[in-house]
């Protein structure tokens, strides 16, 4: 059923008219995820605030209308498409670095705030931020906490759900809400920040995200190696965790998509033909204890 026109005015009463966008261009493009199938929106909103998302969150509920939150849209899974039309709530106005506390290793960060961006600033004042997904110079972080992304970091240092200490989030039925807080002990009552964690939308909207830091590593080095078979490749993992060496990242590519890889390339820069697997790992601290594991590593 098309939307009543008293619904699409009422979303303009609470973004602005230049805020909801009707014409088939926007709706047909954010109505995919990168995989670029999807199904049209009815309507795309975009608030700036939590207080625009209750208010839409509220009208979606009085009027039974469906609404997805949308981050980059970067995702492979299907979590932004708005698989039975309705409203896509796009956060992409809310996209704010609000604080870096160096005092407490924390940052306050909006949703659509670009991840990589998030790193760079950070690590400018010898902090980091650890997790990294793949698409992290165009995904954002709420769609990173939506989906509980990962990435080769997390071998050492986990998944995003790992770094979030707190959230502030909209019910459905509109409520705002604050999970967490900038403190790593807080264990009193249910654990509701990491029920929203890996939720994709589906029991709240994010809309801002409290990010546990630790100090930047003074020193990072990278290792690559190449075996025949995937078989010898994880065995090669295996006698790096026998050597005491837990690398900073891990990544196994596999024969196919070094092929894959090159072909696209039109060069063989990452392995030479034949290559079973390749592994890339990556060692990081003090500049002795990286010599030291880097050796571990080569053995190993």
């Amino acid at each position: 059923m098309p939307l009543p026109a008293e619904f699409v005015d009422a979303l303009r009463a609470v973004v602005g008219e230049a805020n909801v966008r009707t014409d088939a261009a926007a709706l047909s493009a954010y109505g995919v995820d990168a995989l670029k199938r999807g199904h049209d929106a009815d309507v795309v909103v975009l608030p700036d605030g939590a207080d625009h998302v209750s208010a839409i969150l509220k009208l979606c509920s009085a009027h039974r209308v469906p609404i997805v939150p949308r981050g980059g849209g970067t995702g492979y899974t299907g979590g932004a498409v708005p698989v039975q039309g309705g409203v896509v709530l796009s956060l992409e106005r809310m996209n704010r670095i609000l604080e870096i506390d160096e005092q407490n290793l924390v940052a306050v960060v909006e949703p659509n705030a670009i991840t990589g961006t998030i790193q760079d600033a950070v690590e400018k004042v010898g902090l980091f931020y650890p997790p990294d997904p793949a698409s992290l110079r165009t995904s954002v972080i709420g769609g990173n906490v939506a989906e509980g992304a990962g990435g080769p970091r997390a071998f050492k240092y986990g998944t995003t759900t790992h770094f979030v200490l707190g959230l502030q989030a909209v019910l459905p039925n509109g409520d705002i809400i604050e999970t967490g807080g900038k403190v790593v002990k807080n264990v009193v009552g249910y654990d509701l920040t990491h029920l929203l964690v890996g939720s994709e939308g589906t029991l709240a909207v994010i809309t801002r995200i409290i990010l546990r830091l630790v100090p930047k590593p003074l020193v990072q080095s990278t290792l690559r190696a190449t075996f025949a078979t995937i078989a010898e490749a994880s065995q090669a993992v295996s006698n790096v965790i026998k050597a005491r060496v837990v690398p900073a990242a891990l990544e196994l590519v596999d024969g196919d998509s070094l092929e894959a890889v090159a072909k696209y390339l039109n060069v063989r820069s990452l392995a030479p033909p034949g290559t079973g697997a390749l592994l890339l790992l990556e060692v990081d601290g003090l500049a002795e204890a990286v010599a030291e594991e880097s050796r571990r590593c080569e053995q190993a």
